[in-house]
């Protein structure tokens, strides 16, 4: 890799000689950033060994291992510790539900868009072997694919995957149809449905 700062008119190396140091340095993005997703998950256990510490009848203290180790890990990546503890959670839900997508991540065989298009198609797949299944399958797709591309694909597989029929799904989904209005300035509202 060439680390110089030579500027890009006066690099002579080939295009070819780019892009592959531009493939690795993206391969190194991606294992960063699944060791950034390990650490949260591990500090996100550590605050979860600390608040089952408190006793139950503790109250609002029961929060505070989360918010502290929060509120540190913001300090260490400049973001808001109410940001933290969702980004928290997440890196759990993926490393201990997505494990063979965070796998790949390390690897540099997808990246973080693909992780994200995995985790929210296959996140109503509550079947460990079924999210399983899933996951392989998604994989396979966006180890080729855009995250764009990759997109209707995924979801397809996580149709066909989901250990529940559409049919049943879309009866449990129906109770939830509603519409809504919401003010908006100058006089004017919005009006929004889920049909």
């Amino acid at each position: 890799m060439n680390t110089s700062s030579v500027s890009p008119r006066s690099d002579t190396r080939s295009p070819g000689a780019v892009l592959s140091d531009l493939a690795a340095a993206r391969r190194r993005v991606a294992a960063a950033e699944a060791d950034v997703l390990h650490a949260l998950a591990r500090l996100d256990a550590i605050a979860a060994e600390q608040t089952a510490r408190v006793p139950s009848s503790a109250g609002r203290e029961r929060e505070m291992p989360l918010r502290a180790v929060a509120a540190e890990v913001g300090a260490v990546l400049q973001r808001s510790d109410r940001v933290m503890q969702d980004r928290l959670h997440h890196a759990t839900v993926l490393v201990t539900g997505f494990a063979a997508t965070v796998g790949a991540l390390r690897a540099g065989r997808i990246d973080m868009g693909h992780v994200r298009l995995i985790q929210d198609a296959g996140a109503r797949i509550a079947d460990p072997e079924a999210r399983a299944r899933f996951e392989q399958a998604a994989l396979v797709v966006c180890e080729r694919e855009s995250p764009g591309r990759a997109r209707p694909i995924v979801a397809m597989i996580a149709q066909k995957l989901h250990p529940v029929p559409l049919e049943e799904r879309h009866t449990d989904a129906a109770t939830g149809r509603r519409v809504w209005v919401r003010d908006l300035d100058d006089g004017m509202a919005e009006l929004a449905a889920v049909l």
